[in-house]
């Protein structure tokens, strides 16, 4: 659905949505008049006034834009006749081959979102029937129950080819719990594509959240954003609250690296912390301790074989590459003074000789 609604600013060169967001105040007097004279002053008639004014707007724009983006709430304030002229108004702007956007920002318990999912983008069997709700083209999606509360939707839409947008402006004003959430979606990677810039960005905003100094850790054990000191600090902000956390440093610890020496105390006292309050990857590694330490004088010595064995190659490359130099310009002088002996003068070549 996304490569349909490129393939629309592309072709209107216009990459905008009109919001289709009717007050009743904003619906022009002649139209509410002719409304309320049909239905009188009611919700129908309210309804059908929004209905109205939106099929008019829609008619002078469809073949400027790409897409509309009707917000829901205007239309369930006028209740079930709302959401009547809501459902007409999305039939007729996907008439007109406009991308829908329905702006709802649904995000809930997993099965609720399920029922969201289904009644704005999916189907729902009804009998022996198959049936479709409002069936927009892209529903606007709020982060704030994690991947839990979007999963649902995202599983729709590779069922029925549709597409969300997730919130972020309660994010961007601050909100520290929307930080986390949508830092950590970006993090993961699985709900939208994985972007260590953001995840950096929102989960820093996150502000004093344990939650958000691991995802921090683990974000700064990655290949891109790697700075393994830095991945300590945030596992340590948060290790007395977090197994995880206590996990990873007593990883960190026990095998060293460039950056961070290898600590058996500090790698005892984390992986312990985390073992006593159940994590069974740590008390894995407490179990065969003697084992990784063997692996890993193993491994150490085996890397400074290694590099002994380059060295001694790389000298007796060198001195190999000097002897035939020596070589070289030894037998260029013997073939010289056997010529002048003969007679012979020496060739003048048009090229520079090579130099080694």
């Amino acid at each position: 659905m996304i490569q349909k609604l490129i393939q629309k600013i592309q072709k209107t060169h216009a990459p905008i949505v009109v919001g289709l967001d009717p007050m009743l105040s904003y619906v022009p007097a002649h139209i509410q008049k002719r409304a309320f004279e049909e239905h009188g002053e009611t919700l129908e008639g309210a309804a059908e006034a929004i209905w109205q004014y939106n099929k008019e707007i829609v008619d002078h724009v469809y073949d400027l834009i790409p897409a509309v983006k009707p917000q829901i709430a205007m239309y369930e304030q006028f209740g079930i006749e709302g959401l009547k002229a809501y459902d007409k108004t999305v039939k007729y702007c996907q008439e007109k081959g406009l991308v829908v956007i329905g702006d709802a920002k649904r995000g809930d318990i997993g099965s609720t979102s399920a029922a969201y999912a289904t009644a704005h983008l999916g189907k729902v069997k009804v009998g022996n029937s198959i049936c479709s709700a409002f069936n927009t083209d892209f529903l606007t999606v709020t982060p704030y129950l994690g991947t839990d509360g979007v999963n649902p939707f995202v599983d729709v839409c590779n069922a029925e080819d549709k597409g969300i947008f997730v919130l972020t402006e309660c994010a961007d004003s601050g909100d520290t719990l929307s930080c986390y959430k949508l830092g950590k979606l970006y993090l993961d990677g699985k709900i939208t594509t994985q972007n260590l810039d953001k995840a950096e960005k929102y989960l820093i905003a996150a502000d004093e959240n344990e939650y958000a100094f691991y995802a921090l850790g683990k974000l700064y054990l990655t290949e891109e954003k790697r700075d393994v000191q830095c991945a300590v600090s945030y596992f340590e902000k948060c290790s007395n609250m977090n197994t995880w956390a206590s996990y990873w440093l007593g990883k960190i610890y026990l095998f060293g690296c460039e950056e961070v020496p290898q600590n058996r105390e500090k790698a005892l006292q984390f992986l312990t912390f985390s073992a006593e309050r159940g994590n069974g990857y740590a008390q894995n590694i407490l179990d065969n301790m003697e084992q990784y330490q063997s692996e890993m004088l193993t491994n150490t010595i085996f890397s400074l074989f290694v590099n002994l064995s380059r060295c001694l190659s790389e000298d007796y490359n060198q001195k190999f590459q000097s002897g035939r130099i020596s070589v070289y310009k030894n037998l260029r002088r013997m073939m010289q003074e056997k010529k002048q002996a003969l007679g012979m003068k020496e060739e003048r070549t048009q090229t520079q000789e090579q130099s080694y």
